[in-house]
């Protein structure tokens, strides 16, 4: 379970630009957290609890995402199809695969479809914080 910190323990390296960031995950209680520690760090969020919703939420420009790997019951990686479609439909989005199901051959598979970054659950909020700050100022 990812917990969040009293105050937030990192900023956003832009020059006064909003990043827009995407979280997908299904469980609710991870999808609220992670959701209210982006946003008090600063950056724009969209929180999508499936695959289908986040597919729909595409036709926005996104700068950053953050997938957890399995949206549905099951162990079924169909969060590869949703990294597929960002880097599809927006290119130059940075994508980090946020999973319980770690693995080199799973790791391996995120980044031929297009992950930026495969970390494994539970991560500090901050250490993933940081994790996407540095993507996204690349």
């Amino acid at each position: 379970m990812i917990t969040e910190p009293a105050r937030p323990a990192c900023t956003l390296p832009s020059l006064g630009i909003v990043k827009r960031l995407l979280l997908v995950e299904d469980e609710s209680a991870v999808l609220t957290a992670l959701r209210r520690y982006f946003e008090a760090v600063g950056y724009e969020v969209s929180a999508a609890p499936s695959r289908e919703a986040a597919e729909s939420m595409l036709a926005s420009a996104i700068d950053g995402a953050i997938v957890d790997l399995c949206l549905s019951p099951g162990d079924r990686p169909d969060g590869l199809d949703v990294v597929e479609a960002i880097r599809r439909q927006q290119p130059s989005t940075r994508i980090v695969v946020l999973t319980a199901l770690g693995g080199t051959d799973i790791e391996a598979a995120a980044l031929h479809r297009g992950a930026d970054a495969f970390l494994c659950k539970p991560q500090p909020l901050p250490h993933l914080a940081n994790v996407v700050s540095r993507l996204l100022a690349d």
